[in-house]
Parts: C-alpha cells; sequence; structure tokens
C-alpha cells in the first residue's frame, strides 16, 4: 500500500488543481418543436395590421388522431399564392415548407391551397401542422376561429344574405379531416332540428292549396291518419297538424323520445307512432302547453306523404326547387354518404351515424348546404314578389302560440339577438346547427358545423348558448354593411 501513496497523491493533487469551470459541460439538446404562433404582417401587400392563425390543438374524431391545424384569414384582394407568414418556434427549431426552411418574416411562400409545414427541433424531433388560409373578413372570421378551437369543431360552412343578395358566404376549416378535405359553401350537411321548417313549409304549401286543414285531427274518426291507424280514441283523436307544428300536442319527449331514445328510436317511423299511440299518454290536454315533440314532426311527414301522394323526399325536393333550391336530400349513414357531403365527428362518447336518417327525415333527417338554405329562406320572407308562399300564408306561420310566445308553426321568434327574425337551431351528435331569417336589419343567415361538443361551458354558458351567440354576431355584423 505505501509504494502507491505517491500516485495516490498526485491523483489527489492533480483534481484539486481543476476549477469546475474546467469540467466537461453537458449540453442539453431541445425536443421543442411546438409552432407557437403564425401570423401575416405588413410585410404583405392589403395587410395592415397582424392576421393572426387560430392553432387548433390534436382533434381526434372518433378516436382517431389528426395532426393540428393553422386557421388563418387575410383581406379580400390579398394574393395567397405569395405571403410571407411570421411564426414564433424554439430558438434552436426549423420550420420548413415543402422542405424549403423558412425565415420568419422574409420567406415567400404559396398559401393557395392546404400548405404542410414541419417544425423540426434541434434533436430532430418534428411536428407538422396543415395551414389553411382563406380571403374574407379577419374580424368576424376570428370569432369562427375562435369557436371552433374553443368546442374542437373541424369544419364550419356559414352563408349571409342581406336584402335577399348573399354578402359573405365561406367554409372554415375541414369537410373530412382525413382526406383534407376544406369545407365549401357547398357541401352538406345534416340540419337536426332545421329540417322542421322544411317540413313546415312543405305542409304550409298543402294548406295553401286547400289539401290539409291545420285545425282537423290527425287521429281518430275523420283523421288523416286514421286508416293508417285505427283504434285511436279519447283525447289523442283531438291532437291537430297545428298542435304538432307548435309542439303542444299533450305528448312530451320526456322522459323518452321515441325518436332518440333506446330502444324505440331503432324502430322504423311506423312503429315509433305505434308506441306513441299504444303505450305513450298524454302529459297535458292539447293545445294546453308548449313541450317539444320530435316525433309530431314524424306524423307530419307522414300526413304529407298521405296527401301529396309522394314520398316525404320527392314532395320536399318539388317544394325547394320552387326557390330555385336543387341540392338538398333526406341523410344516411356514412356508406351513403354524398360526394359533396361532409364527415361528421362525435364528441363525448356519442355516435353521429347512430340516427335513422329515414325515420327522422321530417324532423331532423335533411342535408343541405348554407347556400341552398340561403336560396330558400329569401323566397319565405313576405317581402317582395318571389315568395313561394302567400303573405298571409307567411304571417300565419310566424304567429307566436298562444301558450308560448316563442314558437309559432315550427320556426322560433322573438329573440333578441335576431329582432325581428324566425329562427331555429339543430342538435344531432356530430352536428351543430342555427339559422335566422327575415330580421329587421334584412339579415338572413345560416351556421352549419360537423360536430359539436356537450360537456364545456364559457362565460357565454354551454355549446348551444354559445352558437346562438355567434349567430347572433353575424347579424350584428353585417347589419351595417
Amino acid at each position: 500500500m505505501r509504494r502507491y501513496l505517491p500516485i495516490v497523491c498526485c491523483v489527489a493533487l492533480f483534481g484539486a488543481s481543476c476549477s469546475k469551470s474546467e469540467l466537461p459541460e453537458i449540453i442539453e439538446i431541445s425536443n421543442n418543436c411546438v409552432l407557437q404562433s403564425f401570423s401575416f404582417n405588413a410585410e404583405n401587400d392589403g395587410i395592415q395590421s397582424p392576421m393572426a392563425g387560430y392553432i387548433s390543438g390534436s382533434f381526434a374524431p372518433d378516436g382517431r388522431q389528426s395532426r393540428p391545424w393553422v386557421l388563418v384569414t387575410v383581406p379580400q384582394g390579398c394574393d395567397l399564392k405569395s405571403l410571407i407568414p411570421t411564426f414564433a418556434i424554439h430558438e434552436k427549431a426549423k420550420l420548413f415548407i415543402n422542405d424549403i426552411e423558412q425565415t420568419s418574416g422574409r420567406t415567400i411562400a404559396d398559401f393557395s391551397n392546404i400548405t404542410l409545414i414541419k417544425v423540426v427541433a434541434e434533436s430532430g424531433a418534428s411536428a407538422l401542422y396543415d395551414v389553411v388560409v382563406k380571403t374574407g373578413e379577419p374580424s368576424f372570421d376570428a370569432k369562427v376561429y375562435s369557436f371552433m378551437r374553443y368546442f374542437s369543431i373541424p369544419g364550419v360552412s356559414i352563408t349571409v344574405s342581406k336584402d335577399k343578395n348573399i354578402i359573405y358566404s365561406c367554409g372554415y376549416g375541414f369537410a373530412e379531416v382525413e382526406e383534407r378535405v376544406r369545407v365549401t359553401p357547398n357541401h352538406l350537411f345534416r340540419l337536426a332540428s332545421i329540417s322542421k321548417q322544411f317540413t313546415t313549409v312543405c305542409l304550409m304549401k298543402l294548406y295553401e292549396e286547400g289539401k290539409v286543414d291545420l285545425d282537423r285531427n290527425v287521429f281518430g274518426a275523420g283523421g288523416y291518419l286514421d286508416d293508417e291507424y285505427p283504434g285511436v280514441t279519447g283525447d289523442k283523436t283531438t291532437v291537430t297538424l297545428r298542435h304538432f307544428l307548435q309542439h303542444n300536442s299533450g305528448w312530451r319527449s320526456s322522459p323518452l323520445d321515441p325518436m332518440f331514445d333506446n330502444p324505440i328510436r331503432s324502430l322504423p317511423l311506423d312503429g315509433m307512432i305505434k308506441y306513441m299511440l299504444n303505450d305513450c299518454q298524454l302529459m297535458s290536454g292539447p293545445g294546453a302547453t308548449h313541450s317539444y315533440y320530435n316525433l309530431g314532426f314524424g306524423i307530419i311527414g307522414r300526413v304529407i306523404e298521405k296527401i301529396s301522394g309522394k314520398g316525404f323526399e320527392e314532395y320536399l325536393k318539388e317544394v325547394v326547387a320552387l326557390a330555385g333550391v336543387t341540392d338538398i336530400h333526406v341523410g344516411k349513414d356514412r356508406a351513403g354518404k354524398r360526394s359533396n357531403e361532409c364527415v361528421y365527428y362525435s364528441q363525448n362518447g356519442y355516435n353521429g351515424y347512430g340516427n335513422n336518417m329515414s325515420a327522422i327525415a321530417a324532423a331532423g333527417g335533411i342535408i343541405a348546404s348554407t347556400e341552398e338554405m340561403m336560396k330558400f329562406i329569401v323566397t319565405i320572407d313576405g317581402i317582395g314578389e318571389d315568395n313561394i308562399l302567400k303573405k298571409e300564408t307567411l304571417t300565419q306561420m310566424y304567429k307566436p302560440s298562444p301558450n308560448y310566445d316563442r314558437y309559432a308553426l315550427g320556426w322560433r321568434v322573438g329573440h333578441r339577438l335576431y329582432p325581428g327574425g324566425h329562427y331555429h337551431a339543430g342538435n344531432l351528435a356530430g352536428t351543430a346547427t342555427i339559422w335566422c331569417g327575415g330580421t329587421d336589419s334584412g339579415i338572413s343567415a345560416a351556421i352549419l358545423m360537423n360536430s359539436r361538443a356537450y360537456n364545456i361551458t364559457n362565460s357565454n354558458g354551454n355549446f348551444d348558448d354559445n352558437y346562438y351567440v355567434l349567430l347572433g354576431d353575424i347579424v350584428s355584423h353585417f347589419s351595417t354593411r
């Protein structure tokens, strides 16, 4: 041991002579490949102030992961093929478009189509983002993007008319996330309960032609459907078409909605009606109390078929053709998706393709685009010479119910956000819809979405509260144009 002592001492002295600053430095390599912000600024012609991009999270439609996207609107007239983006990433990361490294605020790129950008970290880790740029009104579109990001909505279509002329019409995001198909104003969406207004107009057309009496009973002796559903007695024989239109028939969708609750929802419409007549008692006298009842409009659809002698979809197309509408249908399941129809993305465990579309057709099964909806709604406003119903018919259709002044015949009325207007919203899993027409400012508008959230709230309330506000923002924003 003694013979090794000098060596040990030398090693100790050497170690003591080395300062901490001379020790090997541990270099950390960054894995940060996050796109922190994205915008188009004044380096671009036609842009005076920053046009910020809205960066989504990683949207997971039906559990299938999708890369995030960036949605941006620039002013009308900007050349989408030649824009300079400004972005923020980690100081040691790099951003590429088409394998070309970009310098923030300096490099020109083409954003006329969906643009794939790649952020590469110092470590080599990377993240992909789809950038969707459109021209339009940035101040308004910012509200739409904020809504989409907050509620994880992949696609939205909006069309706005003023005094019968379309003044704003555009799609936001994706009609089909997996295939990167951008939404256009011509994409078809499920209308959900907005279908009821189309059904109402079809019935009012028959009424105007003297073929139906709104105050005639539907079931029982002398009723429109007595032959189809014989043996109905008691107060059920006093329920009229008007009662179903106003949702005061006496039947209620609680505790069970035959159209949307198991096990009845799996039945064809005929089975739903038989269940209602045989197993559901009236909860109040017909005409006494407003209670929203989906199956009532399915029954109206059956009356329309019997009186017109045509299938519901056939007669619907015949009526809306008077307004120049040609691309409207009863929806089908995913396998029956039309080429210009969007895909519906469920949230919160719901099934966007779980509804029997043929059974709910007249109450919630129609599909259409926002542009076709605008063609239709401006021809039932009672203004001008192009209306497809007489003014006195329209007056009756929009007249508030005697027991609920916020509902007329198939339409809601009296909302403070749409002064003077008639409106309605729709709710199906994977679908959110709302529209209004006939406002005092001359604005009519429709919003269609291919997803909806059920468990998220903010200062405006829940999802439905927020899209009511969004429609109100449209009316307010475009009223001054």
